[in-house]
Formats: C-alpha cells, structure tokens, sequence
C-alpha cells in the first residue's frame, strides 16, 4: 500500500498572500501530522503507554531489590528505565496540551510516575 493513494493522502494547506517587497507569496503549510490527533488509534496508544511506564518503573525496581545485577547491570537498568521513562514525560506533556478531558487526565497521570506533581 503507497501512501500516496487517495485513502491516507493529506491535504496540506496552501497560504497565499500579496507582500509590498516579495509580490505575491504563497505558502504549503506541511503539518500533515495534524490528522493523527483525529485517529483513533494514535490516540489510544498514547493512552496505553501510562501502564507501560508504571510497568517499566515498577520491574526496574523489582528487579534490582530482588537480583544482584552488579554495577554494569545497575547502570543499563537505570539507563533502561530512564529512558523509556523520559518518553512518558514527553507523552505527558504533549498530552497535556490537548482539551479532551481525556488527555488532560492521562496528562496528570504521566506526573507522579516521574515525581512531577502537576
């Protein structure tokens, strides 16, 4: 499947203004990622990633209060964990610029995990 058939194919918006010093200007607008805040699928897995990151959290802590891993161990684990993390404060800020209700909530969620108490 290409993406170029109309079925996934995006408008972009095209921008077009007279300038006294340019002429005449116009302007696509390449934001096609726009569209993604209506599917319904992206959404959802924005969502889903607040148990992924508790889970991460959780077993890294797990892991180190029940195993012997040794410094090499310790220092991938808490490299791991902290990456995988840092992409939830991500999710949960971007999250936060949303107004569905759901997203803000999901947002708040995505805080006390990393010791952010917005």
């Amino acid at each position: 499947m290409s993406g170029n058939n109309s079925e996934t194919a995006r408008p972009m918006k095209e921008y077009t203004f007279n300038d006294p010093e340019l002429g005449h200007v116009s302007y696509v607008d390449g934001k096609r990622h726009l569209w993604l805040e209506q599917d319904r699928y992206y959404r959802a897995l924005n969502h889903l990633t607040v148990p992924l990151h508790f889970f991460t959290l959780i077993a890294g802590a797990w892991f180190v209060a029940t195993q012997e891993p040794g410094w090499p161990g310790m220092i991938a684990l808490s490299l791991m964990v902290g990456l995988i993390n840092g992409f939830g404060i991500n999710t949960g800020h971007e999250l936060g610029h949303k107004k569905a209700p759901l997203d803000c909530f999901t947002a708040c969620l995505h805080g006390p995990e990393q010791g952010n108490g917005d």
